[in-house]
């Protein structure tokens, strides 16, 4: 029994771990994001139905799939890298892939119950919102699983100059005091 070879489905579990699938769940998901941001411009036309609902939910669309790409790109472009500052200090789930699984998973389930026409008929948003919901099961999930790093040390500066402890370093700070003569 210890001699049998690993099932198909043994062999696909470990083929999660391998950096081609880490990359491709990457790619899926900023495709998800630039899906999402695409389908919400689109369903922005619904305001000229008179589809209200709609068009707020395309707006939601938009704002969620720029937060996706924005987690997503993360420091490769430096104007995104200030708005991924901001989601690291106010959003710090987002940071972590089960935070950032759950956080797809949601917006996905969301955007995917506001139809076209106030019932329950698809249209492109709720497509992109089923897609980031399937990539938000799989950031969930562990697949692939995450490699959680210690964030950077950031150096400690004193929000203000040392004060002089001796009464030398307080004539040198007050700029009184004997100076150092210039050798000749």
């Amino acid at each position: 029994m210890a001699d049998e070879p690993p099932s198909r489905l043994d062999r696909l579990w470990e083929l999660r771990k391998t950096r081609t699938a880490t990359t491709l769940l990457k790619f899926t998901s900023i495709f998800g994001g630039l899906f999402l941001v695409l389908a919400g411009i689109i369903g922005l036309t619904g305001i000229f139905q008179g589809q209200i609902v709609y068009f707020v939910g395309s707006l939601y669309a938009i704002i969620f799939g720029c937060t996706v790409l924005i987690v997503e790109v993360r420091d490769k472009v430096p104007m995104v890298s200030a708005a991924y500052q901001q989601i690291d200090v106010y959003l710090k789930f987002m940071t972590l892939q089960r935070g950032k699984g759950l956080y797809y998973l949601g917006v996905g389930l969301l955007v995917l119950y506001i139809g076209p026409d106030g019932t329950s008929s698809w249209g492109l948003n709720n497509v992109a919102a089923l897609l980031l919901a399937i990539i938000g099961v799989s950031h969930t999930c562990g697949i692939p699983p995450s490699r959680a790093r210690p964030p950077p040390p950031r150096p400690r500066q004193p929000p203000y100059p040392p004060r002089p402890r001796t009464p030398l370093q307080l004539q040198a700070h007050q700029g009184v005091g004997p100076r150092p003569r210039a050798r000749q």
